[in-house]
Order: C-alpha cells, then sequence, then structure tokens
C-alpha cells in the first residue's frame, strides 16, 4: 500500500508536504492514493467531514499545499485519524457484486452420518458425549421401520400430527383434526429402537401444542395455503385432492367435506398457530388454548406417546393414506 500511494505521490502536479512522525507521512500516502484512484469519492466525504466538524480549510483547495500545516496539526491527533481511516475503509470496501437468487436445502440427520467417523474428533468429544448419552440414550419406544417426512405426504409427515391427535386426550380437548410444519421435521427416526435423543432431534424447538378453531372458510384456505407450499402435515382424518398445479379441488374433514360455515377444532404447534410457513389463515382462529409449560413442548408430547405405546407393547408405525393427493 504504501508503494503504491508513493507511487501516485510521485506522479501528482501536488508538492508531498513536509511531516513528522509515521502517522503524518501515512496521512500524505493516503491522500494522493485516495486523490488518484478509484477511491476518490470516499476522500471528498472525509473533506466534508472535516469542513463541517473540525471547521479548518477544505483539504481540496485548489492550493494543496496550503491547508499543510492546519491539516497535520489535527492530524497528530491519532484519535482523529483513527476516525478518519475508518469512514475511509467504510466508504471504500464496495461491491459490484449483486445478488441474483437464493436456494437451500435441508438435510436429515441420521445414522448414515456415522458410517465414517473421524478418529480425532471422536477422541475429542469423547468426555463430552458421556455427559449427553447419560440424557439422551434412554429408549423410549421401537419403530416398526424409517421413519422420514415426504412431501406431500410421507411416513413421519403423517405420524407427528397423528401424535397429537392421539395425545390430545391429556388437555381435555376434541380436535377434529391436527397440522404439523413440514419444515419443524429437523431428522428422521431410525428402525428399531428410538430414543430420547432421536426424538430431540426430530423435534429441537421450543414449539408447544396448541389448539384453536377455525371456521370452515378459513380450514380451506389453510389447505390451499398447504398446497402452495407442496404440502403440509396433516392428520389421518384429512384428505385434500389437487390438480397438477396444486390448486384445491376437494377436502374432507373425517369423511365428511368441509362445511365453509361449521367451526373446527385443530390441534397444531404454536409456531404454525401464529400464522409462520406461510400458514396465515391461523391468524383468524379463536377459542385459543395454549398450556405453555415445558412439558407442553411438541418433543415431551412425542416422548409420551412413545412410552405409552411402548407400555401397550406397540410398535410405532405409520402409512401413506393418500392424505394429499396430487392428480396428474
Amino acid at each position: 500500500m504504501i508503494r503504491i500511494c508513493n507511487s501516485f505521490a510521485q506522479h501528482s502536479e501536488a508538492t508531498l508536504l513536509p511531516a513528522i512522525g509515521y502517522v503524518e507521512k501515512a496521512v500524505q500516502r493516503y491522500y494522493f492514493f485516495l486523490n488518484y484512484s478509484t477511491l476518490r469519492p470516499s476522500f471528498f466525504l472525509i473533506n466534508a467531514f472535516f469542513y463541517t466538524f473540525v471547521g479548518k480549510k477544505s483539504l481540496l483547495s485548489k492550493k494543496k499545499t496550503i491547508f499543510a500545516n492546519r491539516y497535520f496539526t489535527i492530524m497528530r491527533n491519532k484519535s482523529l485519524f483513527l476516525v478518519l481511516l475508518a469512514a475511509l475503509l467504510l466508504t471504500a470496501c464496495r461491491t459490484h457484486y449483486k445478488l441474483s437468487s437464493v436456494e437451500r436445502t435441508r438435510v436429515l440427520i441420521d445414522s448414515r452420518y456415522d458410517a465414517n467417523p473421524d478418529n480425532r474428533a471422536e477422541t475429542f468429544i469423547a468426555p463430552y458425549k458421556k455427559a449427553v448419552d447419560s440424557i439422551m440414550s434412554p429408549v423410549l419406544g421401537t419403530t416398526a421401520r424409517y421413519l422420514e417426512r415426504g412431501r406431500p405426504e410421507g411416513l413421519l409427515s403423517n405420524l407427528l400430527p397423528d401424535i397429537l391427535m392421539a395425545m390430545a386426550e391429556e388437555y381435555g380437548e376434541k380436535p377434529d383434526f391436527a397440522c404439523y410444519n413440514y419444515g419443524g421435521i429437523r431428522a428422521a427416526l431410525p428402525a428399531g429402537k428410538v430414543t430420547k435423543g432421536d426424538v430431540n432431534d426430530v423435534a429441537p424447538f421450543e414449539n408447544k401444542v396448541v389448539f384453536v378453531t377455525l371456521k370452515g372458510d378459513k380450514v380451506l384456505e389453510l389447505f390451499q395455503q398447504m398446497l402452495k407450499r407442496g404440502g403440509e402435515c396433516l392428520s389421518h382424518e384429512v384428505h385434500i385432492e389437487a390438480d397438477k398445479d396444486y390448486k384445491l379441488l376437494n377436502a374432507t374433514i373425517g369423511g365428511q367435506p368441509v362445511n365453509p360455515e361449521r367451526e373446527y377444532r385443530i390441534t397444531t404447534i404454536d409456531y404454525v398457530q401464529q400464522g409462520n410457513d406461510g400458514m396465515t389463515a391461523f391468524k383468524s382462529g379463536t377459542n385459543l388454548n395454549a398450556p405453555g409449560k415445558d412439558e407442553d413442548n411438541s418433543r415431551y408430547v412425542m416422548e409420551r406417546y412413545f412410552n405409552k405405546m411402548t407400555a401397550k407393547g406397540k410398535i410405532i408405525d405409520s402409512e401413506l393414506e393418500g392424505r394429499i393427493t396430487i392428480k396428474q
């Protein structure tokens, strides 16, 4: 940088002013660099700063040597120099690049990532793993197969809202159907033994179970919003048909067509009920029941469900039932 600045100075018409100390010399070099490079606009900002706040003669005077004494007296104040330098950096750091697109994907975390362990990493995390495993390793239940989410329907996408329906009795509720957001499913459930850690991976957030009422016309609006996103997670009671453009054709709840004038009770999680993930129809909901305690976290509700099924000697499974059907 110093060489570049000196080069600019040697080829300029202005005289390199006498200076005392490294700071003053550096300022002189930056002056010539700024004045004769693509960063010149930044120097105008610095000039305005001095003119407005310092009250000294403009740095861009036609006679560039006149302001030398006053200017470098000011620059002996190193704090002021740092302010000047910061202004320079902030105004000079520009890019001609523009954002053209954003792409994203989600990665389901499961046992596939344990196939080729890193020995050094394992050694490093060993003491921490022991503590975490003592909390996360207890087995909650058993699954019949590998369960993962899917759109417009998936095994895990179906299981989670079914769990909310099954556990509604704990809250004295009898909902008509349940829904869960596809984006909130952050991992798959392994085939066989399912641990507390597995459930935590699926639902790592602090989302709480809630109950809310929607009129039928808003339920139909909700279903269309779900279709717009490629499908969300719905319980066994719901069946939706859509055309190839994901436009709602018909919908039934409990085997009956949705009545626009009827009120429907729904169980979901607070994140969804607040209208997130594009499901804004929920904002019209009434009669909200939101317990809000730690045990009402969706993953703890899932854990209790697994414990109940295990106590009954049942294996957890799910089926693809055409809950959301896209006609081609």
